[in-house]
């Protein structure tokens, strides 16, 4: 069939700016995980300076929980772009225990499906990818949603943050346009 239609593309530019991290405190954290809830708890954090994001990082420093199987944590941005963290690392009958200076990084070597608890270091998400955040705004309230989906443990979420690195533009090296006369 004829016709047209407009499809959005996010293309992030410039060199990853400063680190800058932006954690959860106050009555964000902690917070307890309920046993067997498709609701699950949810954990906020405000980023109040502008920027588009180069990148984006997400960092448990402790998840106590006695089932990491149980588990799946969501990301979403102030957008409402949503970045699948966990689901059910190690599969549902993983018994093993926390999340202990845990970071998702897109970077990292290997996916958290691949470590074993108590999951610490670096992983990438779950068979998801936080550079769907690349190109969009950093500022606004960012929510990490924990969901415990089996029962018989529960836990806690004593704290996370983000860090974001805002895409730096240098104009130097933009290259010149020519104007097109006919």
């Amino acid at each position: 069939p004829a016709g047209s239609g407009t499809v959005p593309v996010v293309l992030p530019t410039g060199a990853p700016g400063s680190p800058l991290n932006h954690d959860a405190s106050g009555s964000q954290v902690p917070v307890a995980i309920p046993d067997d809830s498709a609701a699950g708890v949810s954990s906020t954090v405000f980023v109040s300076e502008r920027g588009r994001i180069r990148d984006l990082n997400v960092r448990i420093p402790m998840l106590d929980h006695g089932w990491g199987g149980d588990l799946v944590i969501d990301l979403t941005g102030p957008d409402g772009t949503r970045v699948r963290l966990v689901e059910h690392p190690g599969g549902p009958d993983n018994g093993g225990k926390d999340f202990i200076s845990t970071v998702f990084n897109d970077e990292a070597g290997s996916s958290i499906a691949a470590g074993s608890a108590p999951y610490t270091g670096s992983f990438r998400p779950q068979n998801d990818q936080l550079s769907r955040f690349d190109g969009k705004s950093r500022r606004g309230t960012w929510t990490l949603r924990v969901r415990d989906l089996f029962e018989g443990d529960d836990g806690a979420l004593n704290s996370w943050g983000i860090t974001t690195r805002k895409a730096l533009c240098n104009i130097d090296t933009i290259a010149p346009t020519t104007d097109i006369v006919s």
